[in-house]
Parts: structure tokens; C-alpha cells; sequence
């Protein structure tokens, strides 16, 4: 188990005094942080300026500052984001005990994602702390920024009635921000204006390389599966409460039918055709966001024979090293236990990804389906593990 490595990384062709910063008001959950850090770092690229990343926020818990951040306009295009990030610089002046910081590169191997992208990162609180001048002047007080820096509409969509194209938006930010070291914005992930680098950017930051000890964990609990297994993700409701008003609220008993006919008709079917599990019993590795889902689809694949899994039943596995890990990666449970879910099930041999959601005619997949499509999509090409 290592500590992560810092992720501040000099960009080569600036001085000190010329060097400029881009940071970015952060919420909502992982994979849509995800989207977040890919935009904001596409901008930090056609800026010339280093990415300052914000903190993980957690996800679906008690405390669940990644949804509760993003609820109004006033926070994703302006002012009140203001409040958020000034929060967030406080949390780098506490000690590391007290303070709620979380850094991407808990999760994300952030040097390795820095050389595929081309941009420079350093975290928020490392900036804190080595340029104390400019967090005081951007981060602290903020008193003396111009009204356009505070209401900022860089993609279009809060206040126009159409999208800016990328280059637009571009030079937008520029007619804002080009004299100063800092530039603040709020949400990134609003920001779904695109070029023809967009593509590149998304797909680096969605297959992000884990972190040293994330990716240890991942070899640890792939060891406890099958050879070969299907992934699959369900979409269902979220757990959290703030969201049980408009999801699909899954009830075993009520639903047994449409499990039974997906089992035995629908998308794993692919079970029975499987040429690698000919042989041996059908494996499948679960994941879902409504635990009552997870809980009756394991039971009924059980029943007509296929070995079904899910991540608490590999970390019920050797409980010791479970908690090693767990303790090593300074994240919250619900992140990292999501991001296991979500690389695990993207490991599998096929992946099935499903969506049922109210509301929802079509099978759209959510955000951490998209991120977990890409990362196999990446993986059938690639004979990397990661």
C-alpha cells in the first residue's frame, strides 16, 4: 500500500509569474464529477492553464455533498458557487485529520491521466499551500472580483436560448478571465460544448488509470471471480433519499415476472450462448444501485443456475485485507465502493447495462453506465487490465 503521489505538475513552457490556474465548481455524483473534470480539463487545455481539481465529493450517503451541491441555477452558472468554493479552500487550511478534503488522486492515478490528456493538474489544496499569494487573493477574498466573474455563462445554456459552439465558448472565457492568474467558474459539467477533442478528452478521463492502491484492490477482489463473467449494472432507483421521488421504486415480490424474463429471454440470455462457460457454470458479477434489485435478481439467477456475485460478497472474502485496503484509500465508502463496482463490472468478459428508471421510455443509460461502456469498450481494445 503506497500513498498517492502528489499530482501537482508543472506545466513546461510557462514561467512562475506567468502561470495561470482554472478552477471549477464541482457536485453531483462520481461519474458526473467524472464529466465534470473531462470539461473542465478540455478548457484548462485551450486556456493554457493549469487544472486545479477539486475535491471528491461523497456520494449517496448521510453527508451527500455531491448532489446536495448542484440543486439550482444560482450554483451551476452563478454567483452563489462562489460560497462552495471559498468552502472548499477552507478545508486546506485544516490539518489533514479535520479536514474533509478528499484528493482525485485517491482514486485516479492523476500523473498518468496528466500525460494522456496533455494537461497539468495540481490539486486544490497542494495550490493552498504552495501559492498562499494568489489562493488569499481568488480563493479567500473574493470581494474584489468584477460582476462578470461571478455570474459566468460560458456554454449558453443559462441564460441564451442556444449552445455556443466550443470556439465561442472559448473565447467567451477569455473576454472574462485572460489578465488573471485565476480563473473561477462554476459548473464544468454544464459545459457540453464540443470540438473535434472533445471525444479524446472524455474517453481519457472515463478509463482514468486507478490509483496505485485502488488498483491493487481491483486485482485483489478480480482474483475472487470467475475466469469469465458478465458484468452487469441495473439501473434502478438510488438509494439516497434525495432522489426516491422519481425513481423506479423495485419491489421483488412485484417484479419477479420481468426478472424471470430477462433471465430467461432477455439481455442474459447471452448466459447460455457463452462459448467461454460452456463447461462450467454461468458467472455473473452484479451491480446495482438499488440494493433491493441486487438482492432479488442475485436470488433468481440462483435459482435456474448461474453463479451470481456482487461486491459484498467479494469483500466478505478475507475480511483483513478488505479493511487494509479500505483504510489505505482516503475516500469515502460509498466512492470507492462505487468505483469498484464500476470497473469490476466493466472487467467482465460481456457487460449488460440497464436502465429503468420513471419517467424513462427508452433504456437511456445514466452517467455511470456511460462511463462504465466506455471503460470496456477501452479494455476489448487494449491488453491492459486497466
Amino acid at each position: 500500500i503506497s500513498n498517492p503521489t502528489s499530482i501537482h505538475l508543472k506545466p513546461p513552457s510557462k514561467s512562475e509569474s506567468s502561470e495561470q490556474y482554472l478552477y471549477y465548481f464541482s457536485y453531483a455524483g462520481w461519474s458526473n464529477q467524472l464529466i465534470g473534470l473531462y470539461r473542465a480539463a478540455q478548457l484548462a487545455s485551450s486556456t493554457n492553464r493549469t487544472l486545479i481539481v477539486p475535491p471528491i465529493l461523497s456520494h449517496h450517503t448521510a453527508n451527500d455533498m455531491g448532489n446536495a451541491r448542484g440543486g439550482n441555477t444560482r450554483l451551476r452558472c452563478g454567483p452563489d458557487h462562489l460560497d462552495m468554493v471559498k468552502l472548499d479552500a477552507k478545508e486546506c487550511l485544516k490539518s489533514p485529520d479535520e479536514s474533509s478534503h478528499v484528493k482525485f488522486s485517491e482514486i485516479i492515478n492523476m500523473a498518468k491521466l496528466s500525460e494522456a490528456i496533455n494537461v497539468p493538474f495540481t490539486d486544490l489544496c497542494e495550490f493552498v499551500k504552495e501559492k498562499p499569494a494568489l489562493a488569499k487573493r481568488y480563493f479567500h477574498q473574493m470581494e474584489q472580483m468584477k460582476p462578470e466573474q461571478r455570474t459566468i455563462d460560458l456554454g449558453g445554456t443559462c441564460t441564451l436560448d442556444h449552445r455556443r459552439s466550443y470556439a465561442d465558448m472559448v473565447e467567451h472565457f477569455e473576454s472574462i478571465f485572460a489578465k488573471d492568474a485565476v480563473a473561477i467558474i462554476p459548473s464544468a459539467f454544464i459545459l457540453g460544448n464540443e470540438n473535434s477533442e472533445t471525444k479524446n478528452f472524455k474517453q481519457n478521463v472515463f478509463r482514468y488509470p486507478p490509483s496505485s492502491n485502488l488498483s491493487e484492490f481491483i486485482r485483489i477482489l478480480r482474483d475472487r471471480l470467475p475466469t469469465n463473467y458478465i458484468g452487469v449494472h441495473l439501473r434502478y432507483r438510488d438509494d439516497a433519499e434525495y432522489s426516491e421521488y422519481d425513481e423506479y421504486r423495485f419491489k421483488c415480490s412485484e417484479n419477479k415476472t420481468e426478472v424471470l424474463d430477462m433471465i430467461r429471454r432477455g439481455h442474459l440470455a447471452m448466459i447460455e450462448k457463452n462459448e467461454a462457460t460452456a463447461n462450467s457454470t454461468p458467472s455473473v458479477f452484479f451491480a446495482s444501485s438499488s440494493q433491493e434489485a441486487l438482492s432479488c435478481y442475485k436470488q433468481f439467477l440462483s435459482d435456474v443456475g448461474v453463479q451470481a456475485f456482487s461486491l459484498n460478497d467479494l469483500l466478505g472474502q478475507e475480511k483483513n485485507s478488505t479493511r487494509k485496503f479500505l483504510s489505505a484509500i482516503k475516500a469515502s465508502k460509498s466512492t470507492i465502493y462505487l468505483t469498484l463496482d464500476q470497473i469490476l463490472v466493466s472487467l467482465g468478459q460481456q457487460v449488460v447495462l440497464l436502465s429503468k428508471r420513471t419517467g424513462h421510455e427508452r433504456n437511456i443509460p445514466s452517467s455511470f453506465q456511460t462511463v462504465t461502456k466506455t471503460r470496456h469498450e477501452h479494455l476489448n481494445n487494449s491488453s491492459s487490465l486497466y
